[in-house]
Order: C-alpha cells, then structure tokens, then sequence
C-alpha cells in the first residue's frame, strides 16, 4: 500500500475527514527529500481538546513506518495584547511563565494538565484565548511514545504575546 493510502485509511479509521491535499511546494521538496506526501488534516474547533490529542494518539504508530506528525500553531497566541508597530516588546510576565509552565509538562511527559489547559490558570487563559493556534501542540506531543525525548530547538516570545516555541518529539 502506497504511503498516502496508509495514511488515509488509518486516518478515515480514527474519524478524520479526508482532506487529503497536493502540498503547494512538492516540486522543491521532491528534489529535494525525494517522493513526498503530505497530508493536511484541518482542526475541528468544535472538539474539546481531548477529542484532537486522542485521535493522534492513534495515528502514532504510523511513526514506526516512517511518517512524520507535524503540528503547526503557537503555544502562546494573543493577538489583542501583541505590540503592534512596536519595536521589540519585552514579553509580557504570563506568557513566560505560561510557556515555562508547559515546556515543564512536556519534559515530565505530563500530558493531562496541557489537554485540560483551562484549568491552568490565568496565564493559560491569557495565553490561549481561541485554541485554534494552541490545538497543534497537542498533535505533537500525542505522538510521543515512551521513552522518547521532547526538546525546544527554538524558544523565544514576539510581540509581548506570540510564542515562537517549537517542540520537538524523539530524535
């Protein structure tokens, strides 16, 4: 079975809709990495929190045959308090410890607090004032397994307010 039929169908066993597209780039990538699929699953802002980390959780296995889960989003996302036009905001006190808070869950391979991120607190809630920007991280850190490594290649807060974190899962 071709790689785009595995996960299409894996997809379609859990409840994802297949929103299977043709990467914009594929031309530069295939030269690149060589044959290239990608697989665009949009997010459903109407399910909680649980309902999105649960389906990845059931696609991790498709890992094991090469495939790469991606996540794209922030895990900081307040537009309505970003430094607009402003040179170089410091970032704002509940954002930092917001993503420290988090990065602190992700190495102790905590889940559960960043599924339920409501209760949190107040830095959580400034932090993630809509989840659609927040929802990917959940996609990343589900497909973790155990024993595998999280880092943060590139950490930092724009704006006062936007998290520029990335997370990275296993090796």
């Amino acid at each position: 079975m071709l790689i785009a039929e595995r996960i299409s169908s894996t997809s379609r066993k859990v409840g994802i809709p297949d929103y299977s597209l043709e990467f914009p780039c594929a031309p530069t990538i295939s030269r690149n990495l060589g044959s290239t699929v990608a697989r665009h699953a949009g997010l459903d802002e109407g399910k909680p929190a649980a309902f999105h980390f649960d389906i990845v959780r059931k696609l991790a296995p498709l890992r094991d045959e090469g495939i790469l889960i991606v996540g794209s989003g922030n895990l900081v996302h307040n537009l309505h308090a970003y430094a607009w036009g402003r040179h170089a905001a410091d970032p704002y006190d509940w954002a930092v410890r917001f993503e420290d808070r988090a990065k602190e869950l992700m190495l102790a391979g905590d889940t559960e607090p960043l599924i339920d991120y409501e209760r949190l607190g107040r830095e959580a809630l400034l932090s993630i004032p809509t989840p659609d920007h927040y929802l990917p991280l959940l996609y990343v850190i589900a497909s973790r397994q155990k024993g595998e490594a999280v880092s943060f290649p590139v950490e930092g807060v724009d704006g006062g307010s936007i998290s520029m974190l990335s997370v990275e899962v296993g090796s």
